[in-house]
């Protein structure tokens, strides 16, 4: 085991934002993905780090799409091959610390062989079954490349794309023909244990089943990782909240303060500040590197740093 925390992070611009964060995260291992659409990004802008390492294989990530499960089982992957840390958190290239990284790795160690994760049961009546109800289409059809060069053609496959997800609309899916799970549901982000992790991903190397199904799902990252944690040995030694919310189940995750409004984005305003003093969680997204008055604020105030 390599040691009691290591960090994932799914970053897909802003390098003087994930630049500022992976500083933030040393000395603990962390493991980045950056997005195969982010041409002005590679692994060289972190090669002075000799705790990060960047992953080669780079997906094209897509809003709400498989892409985004895909690279981060790549992560843990390579976070496996350096030996499992105790914990192992998900997070991404716009969250920042506030509080200090060295309490949250105080918290997790009295935590052995525990998650900590929001997962929600999607029950029959849920509002959540509209996320899976239907084969939804995130992908474009036309290459990236395709759509970076011809602005009209790239305006036309968004508009294909409305279309036929507004057809599959009216298609019922019966999700539970597909796949052997109940699925459950919760934020993105999470801190897995060692146990947990190798099961994960032992189990999805065994059967892809969930996976495939959820490609054509919407935001399979809010599902895929807590419906496979539920279905198997590793169910029930998880913490975090379990209340159904619907669409604002993404304001619950346990480590991560996400705010409402504003596509939550934190803005440096007396209001954000405030809540990031009184929360209890130790990360904040989403900030950009533009509002560097409220990352200094953060260093200042909350992570102890001195200016």
């Amino acid at each position: 085991m390599s040691g009691p925390l290591a960090f994932l992070v799914l970053a897909h611009d802003d390098p003087a934002m994930l630049r500022r964060l992976c500083e933030r995260l040393s000395p603990h291992p962390t493991y980045v993905h950056i997005d195969a659409k982010a041409q002005d990004m590679g692994a060289d802008i972190l090669a002075d780090m000799p705790h990060v390492t960047v992953a080669s294989h780079r997906h094209a990530i897509d809003w709400a799409g498989y892409a985004m499960v895909e690279a981060t089982l790549d992560l843990l992957e390579l976070a496996r091959k350096d030996g499992l840390a105790r914990h192992t958190l998900l997070i991404s290239g716009h969250c920042y610390p506030i509080r200090p990284v060295a309490d949250l790795a105080g918290m997790l160690a009295g935590m052995q062989g525990e998650d900590v994760i929001q997962m929600v049961r999607v029950g029959p009546d849920s509002v959540l079954r509209g996320l899976v109800g239907r084969h939804w289409r995130q992908r474009p059809f036309l290459s990236h490349r395709t759509r970076a060069r011809h602005r009209f053609a790239a305006r036309a496959d968004d508009l294909a794309r409305r279309i036929r997800n507004r057809i599959a609309r009216s298609i019922g899916r019966r999700f539970e023909d597909e796949v052997a799970f109940d699925l459950y549901h919760g934020a993105s982000w999470w801190a897995l244990s060692a146990e947990t992790v190798a099961t994960v991903l032992d189990a999805h190397a065994a059967d892809p089943q969930l996976g495939q199904a959820l490609r054509t799902g919407f935001a399979p990252d809010e599902l895929f990782f807590q419906t496979m944690i539920a279905a198997g040995p590793r169910a029930g030694h998880q913490h975090g909240p379990d209340e159904d919310k619907g669409g604002d189940n993404i304001y619950d995750a346990p480590l991560v303060l996400v705010r409402k409004g504003n596509a939550r984005w934190m803005r440096d305003d007396a209001e954000t500040r405030k809540a990031i003093a009184s929360t209890d969680r130790f990360f904040a997204r989403k900030i950009a590197s533009r509002d560097a008055g409220l990352l200094d604020w953060i260093d200042r105030e909350r992570l102890r740093i001195a200016a």
